[in-house]
């Protein structure tokens, strides 16, 4: 057995629309709590440190068929 110990972290980033199916491009709101660094991709890969980083607040456009993860 084994225990996780969170403290210390962080509140999950909040994208905005939720997701869905959009036409034609709609453009993304990712924000994420104050000091957090958000990275995303989008092809349905877990983020890493590598990845595109955007601000809280930021925003990403999504203009094809595509799977954005934060």
């Amino acid at each position: 057995p084994y225990a996780v110990d969170a403290a210390g972290a962080t509140a999950p980033p909040t994208i905005a629309p939720a997701g869905g199916t959009f036409t034609p491009r709609r453009t993304v709101t990712i924000t994420g709590p104050v000091g957090a660094t958000l990275r995303y991709t989008t092809t349905g890969a877990d983020p890493t440190t590598s990845d595109t980083f955007v601000p809280g607040g930021g925003q990403v456009v999504v203009d094809r068929a595509q799977i954005l993860k934060v």
